[in-house]
């Protein structure tokens, strides 16, 4: 080529980038720009949190990564659970009954001990959440927040962790389940009503409940606590339908940790396995025979629910009538939920015990269900009153609990309390199963 014509070829070039600029770089993928921006979405207390739970965790594993590069190589269901999480935590804040404020329930982080996304084969209440160190003052100013309550203890799920404190309000709303010292908790979000007897087959007990990429998750969360950035949705390739039926799987064969049981006494020993009979009478009637009318024989005279029923997670106290219209509710659904087709042990299996502090007796139905023995104060919980603990309240041997959980998709657990009236033993209240 002439050296003409390079002048000129040069002159077009230069006159083509004045007038256009210059060409545009190589396009990166939309999954490759999220990746880069998820650690750019965090702010204030939430970068302080997770800089320092990166700091410990490059000392325990010998790295040296940034604590952007290391939120960047975590897989995507951690950043999203540590990303919403957090995000719900510091829109929350803390009220007191005279109305003053302090802080958010974000401050009540001391510090993050481990971030828990997806993990395949694991219950749901193992998924989708922090646990965290939290500071000294955290269960009083919980206790005087008008934002949370107490609810009933966590007695199956949410191992290590009884104390249940739940936000108030519609769904979605926030679980701070903590140890019993105090000092640690695991927290989560709850996407999906707990609204008995609905959230029996709305997948409330299942891991997607906690998942803000799962379903409609996202944006109940933004209705809850604006400002959530979906940085995540071109990654957005998981089979959480997958991980729920291995869950289903996982719950109805009680395959995991094992525990060692409390010895119950021979009294109790005796009493439980009548229940147990009474238990495995009722689900023949009930799920085999699909009698309701029959089933519902096994509800006491005096039936006595604690159970949320309304928009808000708060139990509500039913009793009489109103309780056996929603046992009816409960019967009717169990039914429809499950295929009528198949064995019983294919519909529904155990729940699996955990805590060596629980008294769980063994019985010849132990593949259907679960039983246990119960203090008073705890069969207090179930029915939303304290006003029966004057003599004793830490007897055993006057009720007891079963446990089922369904192995239908998206279904849950339920618990039914047992007591002997008219000399014999009769379902006295029910509840879902907290996850």
């Amino acid at each position: 080529m002439r050296a003409g014509s390079y002048l000129v070829l040069l002159t077009v070039t230069l006159v083509g980038l004045v007038l256009f600029g210059p060409p545009p770089p190589v396009a990166r993928s939309q999954s490759d720009r999220a990746v880069k921006a998820s650690y750019g979405y965090l702010k204030g207390k939430q970068i302080a949190l997770f800089d320092r739970y990166s700091t410990a965790q490059n000392k325990k594993n010998g790295t040296n990564l940034s604590p952007e590069a290391f939120f960047n190589s975590l897989p995507e269901s951690d950043r999203t659970t540590f990303t919403a999480v957090t995000h719900a935590l510091t829109h929350t804040p803390l009220t007191d009954g005279e109305g003053r404020r302090h802080g958010t329930a974000l401050d009540l982080v001391a510090n993050v001990n481990e971030i828990a996304g997806e993990r395949k084969g694991e219950r749901g209440d193992f998924q989708f959440r922090l646990y965290v160190e939290l500071i000294p003052a955290a269960n009083q100013l919980l206790r005087d927040a008008r934002e949370f309550f107490r609810d009933k203890d966590n007695s199956v799920f949410h191992k290590g962790y009884p104390v249940n404190w739940r936000q108030g309000g519609p769904v979605p709303n926030l679980q701070i389940s903590m140890a019993k010292s105090g000092n640690l908790a695991d927290i989560d979000v709850d996407y999906r009503s707990s609204r008995f007897p609905k959230a029996l087959v709305n997948g409330h007990l299942r891991a997607s409940n906690s998942d803000v990429r799962a379903g409609k998750n996202f944006f109940g969360h933004i209705r809850t606590w604006i400002g959530l950035i979906r940085w995540w949705r071109p990654l957005q390739a998981k089979e959480v339908l997958r991980v729920e039926a291995i869950e289903a799987k996982r719950m109805a064969t009680g395959s995991g940790e094992t525990a060692s049981a409390a010895h119950p006494t021979p009294e109790e020993l005796a009493e439980g396995r009548k229940v147990a009979e009474e238990m495995n009478n009722f689900l023949t009637v009930w799920l085999a025979k699909q009698d309701q009318q029959a089933a519902v024989e096994f509800l006491t005279k005096h039936p006595n629910a604690c159970v949320s029923i309304d928009s808000d997670e708060e139990d509500e106290q039913l009793r009489g009538e109103k309780a056996k219209q929603l046992f009816l509710q409960m019967l009717s659904l169990g039914i429809t939920a499950t295929d009528s087709g198949a064995p019983l042990g294919e519909r529904i299996g155990s729940i699996h015990p955990w805590d060596p502090e629980l008294v769980f007796i063994d019985h010849p139905y132990a593949s259907l269900f679960a039983l246990r023995g119960i203090q008073r104060d705890d069969a207090a919980e179930f029915r939303c009153d304290t006003s029966t603990l004057a003599e004793d309240p830490d007897r055993y041997g006057e009720y007891f609990v079963t446990y089922l959980a369904f192995t239908c998709p998206s279904c849950g657990g339920l618990s039914f309390l047992w007591y002997k009236e008219d000399g014999h033993w009769q379902i006295l209240s029910f509840d879902m199963l907290e996850g």
